[in-house]
């Protein structure tokens, strides 16, 4: 059940984890799950763990699906 009153609601946009591999100049898959975890760490940091929390991700994450699919498993755990 949805209960507004006890939400935190978060929101993040424009993440472009691409660009962000790419500067990073990732050479294996290994570098890729780095930097990636590196950004659900930051995001994590800033979000509460507590029961109740939403977190809605909106446009511009990745053009790979297989990268944004790696990315929002990673950031689920």
């Amino acid at each position: 059940m949805f209960d507004v009153k006890c939400q935190k609601v978060h929101y993040i946009s424009d993440i472009h984890l691409m660009h962000k591999i790419q500067n990073a100049k990732c050479r294996s898959k290994d570098d890729i799950l780095y930097v990636i975890q590196k950004i659900v760490n930051t995001i994590a940091h800033e979000i509460d763990s507590e029961q109740g929390t939403v977190l809605l991700i909106d446009g511009d994450v990745a053009s790979d699906f297989g990268v944004f699919q790696l990315f929002v498993k990673m950031l689920s755990k």
